[in-house]
């Protein structure tokens, strides 16, 4: 499966996205590997920090819409500064949250932990 779209919609932009299909290609790959890695990227980084177009954010959100995130940064003003992307990795809970979650789940009405059948 392709991470880059295909299709374009007018002729001259779609020879270009033919003729320069697999540096996009590889940008993608590149964008994917470092949201993998923990970056958040907008427009901008895109661009000045990492070399490429922020139309391959649009691609990778496109292709993986489960992993890919997007949202709005607010600036202090209260106006939309940029948009952000990333990808949302599992977290595994941790010892304490299962702790706190069995207790809830155990706990009878009198605040006492209720009593297991085991067997």
């Amino acid at each position: 499966m392709s991470i880059l779209h295909e299709v374009e919609n007018n002729l001259e932009t779609e020879l270009f996205l033919k003729q320069n299909g697999k540096k996009f290609s590889n940008d993608c790959i590149t964008a994917m590997k470092l949201m993998f890695s923990g970056v958040r990227l907008n427009g901008d980084t895109c661009k000045e920090l990492y070399g490429f177009h922020d139309r391959r954010l649009r691609d990778c959100i496109a292709a993986r819409p489960d992993i890919v995130k997007k949202e709005w940064v607010y600036g202090a003003d209260g106006k939309k500064k940029y948009v952000e992307y990333w990808i949302e990795k599992f977290q595994p809970p941790t010892k304490k949250e299962v702790v706190d979650e069995w207790k809830k789940k155990l706990k009878t009405g009198n605040g006492n932990l209720k009593q297991l059948d085991l067997l």
